[in-house]
């Protein structure tokens, strides 16, 4: 992987973007491609995995976090509260089947409260139930979501008409097509591909 050339915290990204892991189409090993990540000073690592099962995830989640304290990035941790708790991890992201679920002395204990939305009506239910932040997609085609037509800039302009939290866009989001999905209203983007792949996020980052 080429070297990113930073001044000290200043992030490559001109707005918040988070980077989403996925080792299954990683370049490279998943841990040194996260390493390389907080080098850029992303607002969060996501670290997702969604295939993984609770231990493996732990084990995982427990190398993320160190990898992100030591590069003064945020980590957020995906789908699995108990161990964030058991880490000591206050960012999680969720689903709102998994955000009504949990109880509100439970959820207290994260500060950054991310839930997983796909219309203006989950948006509302997922604010009323304490969330801090929401993701909202898919915006655009991706590979990750093969045969489902996208939701379009639309569908995040509505999500952010009918809430106060912070929206970040996320599906098939690229250096190309981002500055559209942050008119709509969107506070920031997710980006998958392109942080697990990217040889040279210096050159990468003045396209945005």
């Amino acid at each position: 992987m080429s070297r990113i050339e930073l001044a000290s915290g200043k992030s490559v990204f001109p707005y918040p973007v988070a980077c989403v892991t996925n080792r299954g189409i990683c370049r490279g090993p998943l841990l040194a491609r996260i390493a390389w990540l907080t080098r850029a000073k992303p607002a969060c690592i996501i670290l997702r995995e969604k295939d993984l099962a609770e231990d493996a995830y732990a084990k995982l989640a427990g190398e993320t976090l160190e990898i992100c304290r030591n590069g003064g990035v945020r980590c957020v941790l995906h789908g699995w509260p108990e161990v964030a708790r058991h880490l000591d991890c206050r960012s999680i992201q969720l689903t709102l089947p998994q955000m009504r679920e949990l109880p509100r002395q439970r959820l207290s204990f994260f500060s950054v409260r991310a839930v997983s939305v796909h219309s203006p009506e989950e948006a509302r239910e997922a604010e009323e139930l304490g969330a801090t932040h929401l993701v909202a997609g898919h915006v655009f085609a991706t590979s990750c979501k093969p045969g489902l037509a996208p939701r379009g800039t639309d569908f995040i302009r509505s999500v952010a008409a009918a809430t106060r939290l912070p929206v970040f866009g996320i599906g098939g989001i690229s250096a190309v097509n981002a500055r559209a999905v942050l008119k709509a209203g969107a506070r920031g983007v997710c980006i998958m591909s392109e942080a697990m792949q990217c040889e040279d996020f210096q050159a990468y980052s003045r396209s945005w």
